[in-house]
């Protein structure tokens, strides 16, 4: 059972992808589309992780807000009582969620502590607890490039019209000449495997390259 559920909107991959590589250094277990299972439906695969994860984490950008899957994740999440927004764009949530807290992730360029950051993590490890402290985080994660270098996700038409159709993460691939770039993660994951014997299941989608979805 994962402890967190990051719900985002396609583009904004890196951004997912590297919160989910913090989190997780932190010590907690978290699910993203990456680990959907092949020739599995994918909507029945969203709805079961969403339902057992304790914390659900929604990143609003201009697109999110727009997506109907993301909408739909993020109301889910409020009506359990486990929702935790954050912004990576100064957008607004969608109505009834607007008024809740959130956690500003607009200046956030990946490192695992400082202020950009501080808020967010407070919220989860006061829900969860604290599973592993800070300075060893930042120790293990202090060779991580800045988001900043990182281009969001370009879609080509068909992916952006099957990404609201059928869900996040299922559309067909897409050539490489349509994508400015593509994240690597870093060798720091390796490394965080190794210190803190993640389970190889935790970190695969950490390790492998993007899926061309």
């Amino acid at each position: 059972m994962a402890d967190i559920f990051i719900s985002y909107k396609k583009e904004r991959r890196a951004h997912a992808e590297r919160l989910a590589a913090v989190l997780e250094a932190y010590g907690y277990e978290v699910w993203w589309d990456y680990s959907l299972a092949i020739g599995t439906d994918v909507r029945d695969q969203i709805e079961a992780k969403l339902e057992v994860a304790k914390l659900v984490i929604v990143l609003w950008c201009s697109g999110a807000v727009k997506s109907k899957f993301v909408r739909s994740e993020a109301n889910r999440a409020e009506r359990r009582g486990k929702l935790v927004q954050a912004y990576l764009e100064w957008v607004e949530a969608p109505i009834g969620l607007d008024e809740a807290q959130g956690h500003p992730l607009v200046n956030w360029t990946g490192e695992p502590s400082g202020e950009a950051i501080a808020g967010l993590i407070d919220a989860v490890t006061s829900r969860l607890g604290e599973k592993r402290r800070a300075e060893n985080v930042i120790r293990l994660l202090a060779t991580l490039p800045a988001l900043s270098a990182v281009e969001p996700m370009v879609l080509s038409a068909a992916e952006a019209e099957l990404d609201e159709d059928q869900g996040e993460g299922i559309a067909p691939p897409t050539p490489p000449q349509a994508r400015k770039k593509v994240f690597s993660p870093p060798p720091a994951t390796i490394v965080a495997a190794a210190i803190f014997g993640f389970p190889d299941t935790q970190v695969t989608g950490l390790l492998r390259p993007p899926r061309e979805s």
